[in-house]
């Protein structure tokens, strides 16, 4: 541990930055304050491999999201998340569309208006990229076959796409739903 003496300096003043940084994947506050635990953890035992070309801080925020990601990727997390889906889709919707109560259909009208404009306003391969791979649920490389590209462009564009999209929807949240 003496050949690390900025890790206690460091955790000092980053730990509230990575906190905060965790919650955006992980909201619930102890699990993210475990994560915050390995993500120190990883600094400490991977040190050796930082090679300086960009700031500390800005490597560590790097395992923050890398650790949040894997996090969110468990098979206990896949089937809370399942759950937590299912039961906003039961929010949402009703048991099935018979039982839907007339601000839940004009929730949903309304969430499909916007998304199709947000889909609109999208660059022809960003529109479909998402189409492709996150409506109808294809592989990477599957998309790629399809648009005629690399996977690393259609990745490329569903990344562009899911911060326009995000832009563009931000009143859109779960909190929202009518229930």
């Amino acid at each position: 541990m003496n050949d690390t003496p900025f890790l206690g300096p460091l955790a000092a003043r980053h730990s509230d930055t990575l906190l905060k940084r965790i919650q955006r994947y992980i909201p619930d506050v102890d699990e993210a304050k475990d994560l915050l635990q390995d993500v120190w953890l990883q600094v400490l035992t991977k040190y050796h491999q930082f090679t300086g070309r960009g700031s500390l801080e800005g490597w560590t925020l790097q395992i923050a999201r890398n650790t949040s990601l894997m996090a969110l990727r468990r098979p206990a997390r896949r089937l809370e998340m399942q759950v937590e889906a299912a039961r906003r889709w039961t929010c949402w919707y009703g048991s099935g569309a018979h039982h839907r109560q007339p601000d839940v259909l004009a929730f949903e009208s309304e969430f499909k208006h916007d998304f199709q404009m947000g889909l609109a306003q999208l660059s022809p391969g960003q529109r479909q990229a998402v189409t492709l791979r996150l409506l109808e649920g294809r592989s990477t490389a599957e998309t790629a076959a399809l648009m005629g590209c690399s996977q690393l462009a259609v990745k490329s564009y569903l990344h562009r796409a899911v911060l326009r999209l995000r832009k563009l929807l931000i009143h859109w949240r779960p909190e929202s739903a009518p229930c």
